[in-house]
């Protein structure tokens, strides 16, 4: 791992390096994927990784998610993928913990709630939406 497990300022001067850079490459390699006729649903998760990772703003997050729903209204990986690009310690907008304290923790439950429906039995796009709904 190029930036290692630890939190942010516990990373090296060469960890950061190697993470901008991987990460860059990573962006690349989907982007030129994109041009192919038909994108799997976990190109759009992945897209969704190196946009967290670069910090990209709400809207070309959302846009890539609303994206990848459309393609694939049932890939649960999506709206884990969302889900956690909402939790504040990553988009950090102040406005979002002002929002609801607990809003990490809802969540999280959701995230885990759907993990499990999920592997109980294929669930329907209009469930996953209703979950999800929770969250917006």
């Amino acid at each position: 791992m190029a930036r290692g497990n630890g939190l942010a300022p516990t990373v090296t001067e060469e960890g950061w390096r190697l993470f901008n850079e991987r990460i860059q490459q990573s962006q690349s390699i989907l982007e030129r994927a994109e041009k192919l006729p038909k994108l799997c649903p976990q190109w759009y998760s992945e897209m969704m990784i190196v946009g967290l990772a670069q910090s990209w703003d709400a809207g070309r997050m959302k846009d890539i998610f609303d994206r990848g729903i459309r393609s694939e209204p049932d890939y649960f990986y999506l709206y884990r993928q969302y889900a956690n690009y909402l939790l504040p310690k990553w988009d950090g907008k102040p406005a979002m913990r002002r929002l609801s304290p607990k809003l990490p923790r809802i969540i999280w439950a959701v995230m885990r709630a759907m993990s499990f429906i999920f592997r109980l039995q294929p669930c329907s796009s209009a469930v996953a939406t209703a979950i999800f709904r929770c969250m917006r």
